[in-house]
């Protein structure tokens, strides 16, 4: 099996004062927080993986008191292919996501897709979850991330339209003309009332009421900035960032974390460029 090493912070957590613990406490949760737009922009079926994982977890603890073996056998499962889906987990969490997080490859279980399905018996959802995602999780394409084509894929362009790299490129520049910048939007190229549109999808917790929009004589029609990608998770992370402000050890802390909230809340990078400027003010920053 997949050899698995526990990050021991035991000593050094009660080593903190209480109110450094509170602070650590909550930067660490808005960091989790943001797991699911990572899984999000890794692969369309990552989000489900994910949840397939915690389900078979819960669901192997309630019913087997964590015996992974007894669940194997249980539904007539191979023992050795409980440890790989057991691997295939713990390479998908390390990475968030069904693809190294570094050379952008795809992995797959090392088990007979049957098995897998065998036992997601274990409980309706985990029957659910898996029929879902049962083919793109052992497809072998695409096999990486990358621009979408026959063997690469992306979800910075999502939705059933394909986009072109002159589509791409032209939209990039839009937004470089009117002050959008790229770092937190997604483009997805849909169809509205017999039109095509490209709305670029500004991960913000806000929604603003009318979107902006721009138009070129190279597209096939208008681009709009449409704001609240990812909303739910920002939400959830700018609540901890605010909660880890009231146990912060300086001012500059305390500003940086409300330039962190504010740009997540309402899209706007500059400010985000601005929290990191303050950040190397504070003490020992690295």
């Amino acid at each position: 099996m997949l050899p698995i090493h526990q990050l021991s912070i035991g000593d050094a957590f009660e080593g903190l004062t209480d109110k450094e613990k509170l602070y650590a406490h909550h930067m660490a949760k808005a960091a989790w927080s943001g797991t699911r737009i990572i899984l999000r922009q890794v692969s369309p079926e990552a989000n489900t993986i994910f949840d397939l994982i915690m389900e078979l977890y819960r669901s192997c603890q309630q019913s087997f008191d964590g015996r992974w073996d007894d669940l194997a056998r249980a539904y007539g499962v191979p023992v050795e292919e409980i440890k790989t889906f057991l691997d295939y987990a713990a390479v998908f969490l390390s990475n968030i996501g069904n693809f190294y997080g570094s050379g952008d490859q795809k992995f797959r279980p090392d088990m007979r897709q049957e098995s897998l399905k065998a036992i997601c018996q274990t409980s309706s959802r985990a029957t659910s979850l898996f029929t879902s995602i049962a083919i793109p999780v052992f497809s072998s394409q695409p096999s990486s991330l990358g621009y979408q084509a026959d063997e690469t894929q992306s979800t910075y362009y999502p939705g059933t339209l394909s986009i072109t790299q002159e589509e791409i490129a032209e939209v990039s520049q839009i937004m470089e003309d009117n002050g959008v910048l790229p770092e937190n939007t997604r483009v997805e190229k849909v169809a509205e009332e017999e039109s095509t549109v490209y709305k670029v999808l500004q991960a913000s917790v806000e929604k603003a009421s009318n979107d902006r929009t721009f138009h070129s004589p190279k597209l096939a029609g208008p681009v709009k900035i449409v704001q609240g990608d990812h909303c739910d998770e920002l939400a959830l992370i700018c609540h901890s960032l605010e909660r880890a402000s009231r146990y912060a050890a300086t001012s500059t802390q305390q500003v940086f974390l409300k330039q962190y909230q504010q740009s997540f809340q309402t899209g706007n990078l500059e400010l985000y460029k601005e929290s990191q400027k303050t950040w190397v003010k504070d003490i020992a920053p690295v």
